[in-house]
C-alpha cells in the first residue's frame, strides 16, 4: 500500500487510460448505445483528482475493474454484429499510433507493457522469462 502517488501509480493510470481510449474507439466506430458501456469516470482528468488519495491502491483497483468490465460489455455488443477481424483493425490502428522501433524482443515487450493493462503491478501478472 502507498501513502502517496508515485511513478508506478501514474504508469498504471496511463495503462487504464489507454484501455479507455480503446473503449472510446470501439464505441465510436461501432456506435454502441448501451448506457452500461459508457464511463461515468472522467479518465481525461489528472489521477489525483479522480481517486481517493487515502486509498490509492483500492481506488486504482476500482478504476481497473471499471474499464475492464466496460471493455467486456463493449466487445460483447460489437461481436453481435462484427467479426474478430473487423475488431482487430481498431486495435491494430491504435497500436500503430503508439509504436516505436525496437532493437529486440525485450524492448518490444517493454513498449507493449507500457500500454496493455494486466491488473495491479503488485499482482505480477506478466513478466519476461529468460
Amino acid at each position: 500500500m502507498s501513502a502517496f502517488l508515485s511513478h508506478i501509480h501514474y504508469w498504471l493510470y496511463h495503462k487504464i487510460q489507454y484501455l479507455q481510449k480503446i473503449n472510446d474507439a470501439l464505441i465510436d466506430t461501432y456506435q454502441i448505445n448501451n448506457p452500461n458501456c459508457l464511463s461515468l469516470i472522467p479518465y481525461n482528468q489528472p489521477l489525483d483528482q479522480i481517486i481517493d488519495l487515502n486509498h490509492i491502491h483500492y481506488s486504482l483497483n476500482n478504476l481497473i475493474q471499471d474499464v475492464e468490465h466496460r471493455n467486456t460489455l463493449i466487445l460483447n455488443e460489437v461481436f453481435t454484429c462484427h467479426t474478430l477481424e473487423q475488431v482487430k483493425t481498431i486495435y491494430f490502428q491504435l497500436g500503430k499510433q503508439e509504436s516505436s522501433p525496437h532493437k529486440n524482443a525485450i524492448e518490444a515487450f517493454q513498449n507493449m507493457n507500457s500500454y496493455l493493462l494486466d491488473g495491479m503491478p503488485c499482482d505480477q501478472g506478466i513478466d519476461i522469462l529468460m
